[in-house]
């Protein structure tokens, strides 16, 4: 979320925000929302979602009670609840993926180090960092770029029929005249 549009529903004291009666005539509302989904708000009750650090992940909200009244204090101790609930999963699925990044990188280290130990053959090793590469960037596309400094070409992957190929070595800095084709 923007930050201009979080401190609009969010007072700077990150406490819950009440803007009661018609939203859009009070100065505390911020009508790009509206705007933005051609939603009518007449009623806000909003709160920050917080990391555990404090910071602001996210902004709840409650628009337009059904009934038509205002948002009531049992309301504002309910949103308090499913704020903190919501920031604490945001907060685990984040470390769940930094965990799981890890892991990946971990894993990919140990295959090329344990490849480069037992294996010399440079296809097999283009073929394991593209693999690993895509895997852990998670793309549909991951290529590695070889320059070969005593045929001054560039070779290109990915890997086409078991072979690499060669492609136009001036973007590795090679002259177009030492390419030798």
């Amino acid at each position: 979320m923007e930050p201009e549009l979080t401190r609009a529903w969010v007072k700077p004291l990150n406490q819950v925000t009440a803007v009661a009666a018609v939203a859009p005539c009070k100065p505390e509302f911020c009508p790009t929302l509206d705007q933005m989904t051609g939603f009518l708000t007449k009623r806000i009750l909003c709160l920050p979602v917080k990391s555990p650090e404090g910071t602001i992940l996210a902004v709840l909200s409650a628009v337009n009670k059904v009934d038509g009244m205002d948002f009531t204090s049992e309301d504002a101790v309910f949103l308090n609840y499913a704020a903190e609930a919501v920031g604490t999963s945001l907060h685990k699925a984040s470390l769940h993926r930094e965990v799981k990044t890890a892991q990946k990188l971990i894993e990919a280290r140990l295959k090329l180090t344990t490849f480069i130990s037992e294996s010399t053959d440079i296809a097999e090793f283009v073929d394991m960092v593209m693999k690993l590469g895509k895997d852990i960037m998670e793309c549909d596309r991951f290529g590695l770029l070889l320059i070969d400094h005593f045929k001054h070409v560039l070779w290109v992957t990915p890997r086409v029929e078991r072979k690499l190929r060669r492609k136009n070595a001036r973007r590795a800095g090679f002259p177009q005249e030492k390419l030798g084709q």
